[in-house]
């Protein structure tokens, strides 16, 4: 996936200090082997590979939610699989920032590739982040089902979601600029939503958490820290 980045993949995978490219290539087999292709559930999240310095890859500051602090790093926007108990990480693009490719068109491409793969996951779970409507309209137009964290001023029916009153409700309507109808649960000050007609209801977020957590907090194993999302840390480890 990082064939059309203005740098050598040697330098990217000497970077991260793991022999990635052979990595994903088997990852890919191993999803393959285990039938994800037509079952389970695909994962975009984002990691910053902290580096202290440039260095030859003329590294720019990202900043590092868990302390505050900006600091050079490498940002990848990463796609992965999950069936609720196993993880494997499927592809990555490298974010430099905005005056290149965007987050969410880094996150398209990815979606483009796992269905050029032939993927057809039983959904997509993401945070806020990328709940953006390029991103929601792509997955509804191919039939994929998503779940995922909604910002509180997201409108919907012409209401932001955080003026809808209540401590805990489930509605179904129109956010603004998307085509179609999206289910929306408010559970414990947050907000969370759904194209997939099942999970209109408090199973959203329990679909959405147990998801998450499969993933845990092992961000060590990249040397990075989850970033622009909101979702903390995160790793991807094959499980057998």
């Amino acid at each position: 996936m990082a064939e059309d980045q203005d740098f050598a993949h040697d330098t990217l995978y000497r970077a991260l200090s793991q022999p990635l490219a052979l990595f994903f290539e088997l990852s890919l087999k191993l999803c393959k082997r285990v039938g994800g292709l037509k079952r389970g559930y695909l994962i975009l999240d984002d990691v910053l590979i902290q580096r202290y310095r440039s260095g030859r890859l003329g590294l720019k500051k990202a900043r590092d939610t868990s302390t505050g602090a900006w600091v050079f790093g490498l940002s990848l926007v990463v796609l992965g699989w999950t069936d609720g108990k196993r993880r494997i990480p499927l592809a990555f693009l490298p974010y430099f920032g905005e005056e290149e490719e965007s987050q969410l068109d880094l996150a398209l491409a990815l979606l483009d590739w796992a269905e050029g793969q032939g993927f057809r996951p039983e959904g997509v779970l993401f945070d806020a982040w990328y709940a953006a409507r390029q991103v929601l309209e792509w997955l509804h137009a191919r039939g994929w089902s998503f779940v995922t964290r909604l910002r509180s001023n997201r409108v919907l029916d012409g209401v932001q979601l955080r003026r809808h009153g209540g401590t805990g409700w489930v509605k179904a309507g129109r956010l603004r600029g998307l085509t179609f109808a999206v289910g929306v649960l408010k559970r414990g000050g947050k907000f969370y939503g759904t194209n997939r007609a099942e999970w209109w209801g408090p199973e959203m977020r329990e679909v959405y958490q147990r998801l998450r957590r499969c993933f845990g907090d092992c961000s060590r194993s990249w040397g990075g820290q989850g970033i622009g999302t909101g979702a903390g840390p995160s790793c991807w480890p094959i499980w057998p």
